[in-house]
Formats: structure tokens, C-alpha cells, sequence
């Protein structure tokens, strides 16, 4: 368990623009690279709506939507989320516009994008606990997270876990270094000179 008497640390991860969408596209007849627009489409067809999230090919500025809601009674949307699509919220289109699971299933993704892991200059001289937030789904491993963060070798994560100077608060925590880091995942590190960050 998480101690309430020891200092917690965050660290986010703040990509700085979302994945393309590599896909056919129908202009060029190749596989090509589609940026999302920021702007939604929806249509309206007898009191059920359809919402997509409009993408554009990065050589030819083809369309292509992105289904976002199909044939959705009126009654089930918020007004919050009818008002978003209807006004292309830019934050709406953003956070969807990084959700790896809503674009997996639509074509390969491709990052051009930086990722930076902000967190503190220093972390505390014993044991802390680590928060990691990852509120936009980048698809960085937790082992890769961690390694970044400590400044050490991903290779050494797992003998810091058996050796108890680090914990995993999920399940299976050997598996869970190999998987994406999901937001709010969080450890413990206990002192150890492994732990101060390379110059």
C-alpha cells in the first residue's frame, strides 16, 4: 500500500502533437500519413446521430472521418458532448485525437512527435512515492517511463522489483513494466545510489 507519510512525486507525460493515422488513401492509391483537423462532422438521421472526427491526408488533403458515435439516439448524447461535436471543442478532438484505442483499429500509427516526462529536478533523498499521469495515452512502456525517469537501464527494473527496491502497485508487475503506462499507475522507489539521476 501507498505510505500517507512519505513524499509523493509526479511525473506526466506531455507528448507534443497526437499520432497520424497511416491509411489508403483514395487520392494518392498509396498508404499515407492523416492528421487530424480539430473539426468534427455529424449527421442527424431521424433523431440519431452519427459524429466522426475529420482527418486529412498529409500529401493530397483527402478526408477521411473518423467514426466517433454511429446512429446514437439523441436522447443517450449529454448536452455537453452534443455541445463539443457541434463546436469542434478543441480539447474534444484533442483527447480523442490521442486515444491509441479509438485509432488502432483504423489504420498504423506514426508518431513525429517529441514526448517530454515532466517531473521534479530532484527527487526526495528516501523512499518516495511516484505518481505517473499519462491523461493524453501516450504509448510509452512503463519500463521505458521508469528507465527515463531514474536515469538507469530498462534492463535493471526488473531486479530493482525482486530485489523490493521497487514497487509496482498492479498486478503482476513484471508483466505490467512491458505494457503502456496507464494514467495514474503508480510506485514506490526505496533509497538506493541506483536511483539518483546520470549527469
Amino acid at each position: 500500500m501507498l505510505s500517507h507519510t512519505q513524499p509523493t512525486v509526479l511525473w506526466t507525460l506531455r507528448p507534443s502533437s497526437p499520432p497520424a493515422v497511416v491509411r489508403t488513401c483514395p487520392r494518392c492509391d498509396d498508404a499515407r500519413p492523416f492528421d487530424s483537423s480539430g473539426r468534427f462532422r455529424l449527421n442527424a438521421n431521424k433523431r440519431r446521430l452519427d459524429a466522426w472526427l475529420i482527418y486529412r491526408c498529409r500529401h493530397c488533403e483527402a478526408t477521411w472521418n473518423l467514426p466517433i458515435v454511429e446512429r446514437v439516439p439523441l436522447a443517450r448524447l449529454s448536452a455537453a458532448d452534443l455541445r463539443a461535436f457541434e463546436s469542434s471543442c478543441p480539447e474534444r478532438a484533442r483527447r480523442i485525437a490521442f486515444d491509441v484505442g479509438v485509432l488502432k483499429p483504423h489504420g498504423t500509427l506514426q508518431s513525429d512527435a517529441s514526448t517530454t516526462l515532466d517531473k521534479p529536478a530532484a527527487h526526495p533523498v528516501n523512499t518516495f512515492d511516484l505518481v505517473l499521469a499519462n491523461p493524453l495515452g501516450v504509448a510509452w512502456r512503463l519500463d521505458r517511463v521508469l528507465a527515463t525517469g531514474l536515469g538507469i537501464r530498462r534492463a535493471d527494473l526488473p531486479g530493482l522489483w525482486r530485489c523490493g527496491a521497487l514497487e509496482v502497485h498492479l498486478p503482476r508487475p513484471e508483466r505490467a513494466l512491458r505494457r503502456p503506462v496507464a494514467d495514474g499507475t503508480r510506485c514506490t522507489f526505496r533509497p538506493s545510489a541506483v536511483f539518483h539521476q546520470k549527469e
